[in-house]
């Protein structure tokens, strides 16, 4: 199913009980897609809030036809979480990592693992 940067996020901040509110900053590179199978990025990072992320729609689901980055990269901070873009297997999605060291604890995933 269809989904974009912003609700990816908005779904991980919920995960761990934050909301828009609770970002500190929120960052993303534009990309321009150059073909079927290529993109590229745009040399300036943009700093924005939650409300001005883009909403460029990519499937989250594996194997997908279309082989390219279609979401932004990006990254946003909360008092406790740095939440970011990952792209595996031709699947987009938000994950995240603690802020601080002292709040690891069994925060650790690891991708393609498998």
């Amino acid at each position: 199913m269809p989904t974009n940067t912003k609700k990816e996020l908005l779904d991980a901040l919920t995960r761990n009980n934050e909301s828009p509110e609770d970002l500190e900053a929120v960052f993303y590179k534009p990309i321009v897609h150059l073909w079927e199978d290529s993109y590229k990025s745009k040399n300036k990072v943009v700093k924005c809030t939650f409300d001005e992320l883009p909403e460029r729609e990519f499937n989250p689901g594996y194997g997908s036809v279309v082989r390219f980055l279609k979401g932004e990269p990006i990254y946003a901070y909360t008092k406790d979480w740095i939440y970011f873009k990952v792209c595996y297997d031709d699947s987009e999605w938000i994950s995240w990592i603690p802020r601080n060291p002292e709040n690891v604890k069994n925060s650790i995933t690891v991708y393609g693992d498998g």
